[in-house]
């Protein structure tokens, strides 16, 4: 009996290695694409903030009027910007401001002024803002 048995332990730590290699493999998978999540959240704030800095931007530019441009893009650091400005629906009531001249009307648009999207770029991660001035 003891003859016929002698293969067994041998596949047992076979059978054995294999569950505890295929589980460790499993667990290296799951923390893999956590870390790359958790890198990408990163990303996400550095663009969210770049699409803030596009909004603050081309509203100091409307309010002081240095650069009346439809669009405008920039860079702060190694993230980007691009902001798009719509003037507002002049068939509403609270549209007040006449649309400057290559400015686009957006019909969705119901403030007084005009309606704005920033989209911030970092490491191919985007996150936009819209504004209404």
């Amino acid at each position: 009996m003891i003859n016929g048995e002698k293969g067994i332990s041998l596949l047992l730590a076979v059978l054995v290695s294999s569950v505890l290699l295929a589980i460790s493999l499993g667990v290296s998978a799951i923390l893999i694409s956590q870390i790359r999540m958790i890198k990408g959240m990163g990303d996400s704030v550095i663009a969210f903030y770049a699409a803030d800095n596009g909004v603050e931007e081309m509203l100091y530019n409307l309010y002081k009027t240095v650069d009346p441009r439809d669009t405008y893009e920039g860079d702060v650091g190694q993230a980007s910007y691009k902001v798009v400005v719509k003037c507002c629906n002049p068939a509403f009531d609270r549209c007040l401001v006449q649309c400057p001249e290559g400015f686009s009307v957006d019909p969705d648009c119901q403030t007084t002024n005009f309606c704005l999207r920033s989209t911030g770029s970092y490491n191919q991660v985007k996150r936009a803002i819209e504004a209404e001035y």
